[in-house]
């Protein structure tokens, strides 16, 4: 992700496009008002104000743009990246509703101490707690302090979240037209719409782009010197 505030995601546009499929876009913060501005398209959503997990999501996405004409336009995206899309917002609201709760109902140490300092019968109480001996459901109380472990990632939901960083000027190992004889190359995405790459081959400039399908490219370690 680029360190230049500038040249970061600041707002993701998206719709309906046939009942399969969906067309999206992200924009920058200079362009992130003309974008939303634009009602040419109908069914349009718009999602802004980014967290650091959805500012990442979104350079999967086709970047926004806009035609000769200065209407908006999106690249197609599988419907399952939309639902991937509005499922890391909602965990992100459930989180922050949670943690507001939590600090709204939960006092803190200092206020339970400044309670029991103004209260008598509120530190009588907390006298005669301290003298009574434990319930043999200590270990059950341990047990429900203890955190939940996160299962592991999938193998498949890595090669979704390396594979969903390919964008434009990304170098990528792709299949020449006939594999079998002249094998992979080293190439350059210069457009990405959805799960469909153009490139052009990196040592072979003067040659015709190619269109292939993301997951039909290879992913090359970024120490390999390719």
């Amino acid at each position: 992700m680029p360190d230049n505030p500038a040249l970061q995601p600041s707002l993701i546009v998206f719709r309906d496009y046939d009942g399969k499929r969906c067309e999206a876009g992200w924009f920058t913060e200079a362009d992130a008002a003309r974008a939303k501005a634009d009602r040419s398209m109908p069914s349009l959503s718009t999602m802004e104000r980014l967290s650091a997990a959805l500012r990442e999501f979104a350079f999967g996405l086709p970047a926004g743009r806009f035609g000769a004409d200065g209407k908006l336009e999106l690249g197609l995206v599988e419907r399952t990246t939309i639902e991937r899309l509005l499922a890391l917002r909602s965990q992100e609201r459930k989180a922050s509703a949670t943690e507001g709760q939590g600090g709204a109902g939960q006092p803190t140490p200092a206020q339970s101490a400044a309670a029991k300092a103004t209260d008598p019968k509120a530190s009588a109480k907390g006298e005669a707690a301290a003298t009574t001996a434990p319930s043999g459901n200590g270990s059950k109380g341990a047990d429900n302090g203890q955190e939940k472990v996160r299962p592991s990632p999938t193998t498949a939901e890595i090669v979704d979240t390396l594979w969903s960083k390919i964008t434009v000027g990304s170098v990528v190992i792709a299949p020449a037209p006939d594999r079998t004889e002249n094998g992979w190359w080293e190439a350059v995405v210069t457009e990405k719409r959805g799960q469909k790459l153009t490139l052009r081959w990196r040592d072979y400039p003067k040659q015709r782009p190619i269109t292939r399908k993301l997951s039909e490219v290879a992913l090359a370690h970024p120490k390999s010197g390719v």
